[in-house]
């Protein structure tokens, strides 16, 4: 008798499948993802995630400012949270300024950076001057207290006064002048200097 029970039972739950699953199958055309849900329930598709761009990692631009600080540069400087960037063609904020009227600069480009608080600055400009600009600048800044070593081909003149640092450099006819406030970044003038004359 038990045996026989057991049988019954096993036949009212193969039947009890098979009406779940034909009940299933007759519902499916109603369902806009029918096919998706059929195959991901055979195990014949899986689902794919689409990757993720961290802001962090935003592409160096090719115009501008980015491609003279490379790649490590760009995303410490101009993509650290807060930093505000203007791209134009501003004077130099050297310090001398009888140096940036008697040199008559004609700027290419100046980038400035600003901290979140407002007090982190780098303003970098990079300016056509006329030939002898080398001489000129060297004798003039050595004056006022800058330290002028040779870089490259041309002249590299550095100051630090308080939270502030001038950094110049010449080389034929085209001058770097950079003023750092609270902010110098490791490598930055070099960075520049790479991309304006190539060895």
């Amino acid at each position: 008798m038990g045996g026989r029970n057991e049988v019954i039972a096993w036949i009212i739950g193969l039947l009890s499948v098979a009406v779940v699953l034909a009940l299933l199958v007759l519902a499916l055309p109603a369902l806009p993802f029918g096919s998706g849900f059929v195959s991901q329930l055979l195990g014949q598709s899986r689902p794919t995630t689409s990757p993720t761009v961290d802001a962090t990692e935003a592409a160096v631009p090719t115009t501008g400012c980015g491609p003279y600080l490379g790649d490590a540069l760009w995303q410490s400087v101009a993509l650290r949270r807060g930093v505000q960037l203007v791209e134009a063609k501003d004077a130099p904020t050297s310090a001398a300024k009888d140096l940036v009227g008697a040199l008559s600069p004609q700027v290419q480009l100046s980038c400035a950076f600003t901290g979140p608080g407002g007090t982190e600055k780098i303003v970098t400009s990079i300016s056509t001057v006329t030939v002898g600009a080398e001489q000129v600048a060297t004798a003039a800044l050595g004056s006022t207290g800058f330290q002028c070593v040779p870089f490259g081909q041309g002249t590299r003149c550095t100051r630090t006064i308080g939270a502030v640092t001038e950094d110049d450099v010449i080389e034929g006819q085209t001058w770097l002048s950079t003023t750092f406030t609270n902010w110098r970044p490791l490598g930055y003038t070099e960075a520049f200097a790479a991309k304006i004359w190539p060895k």
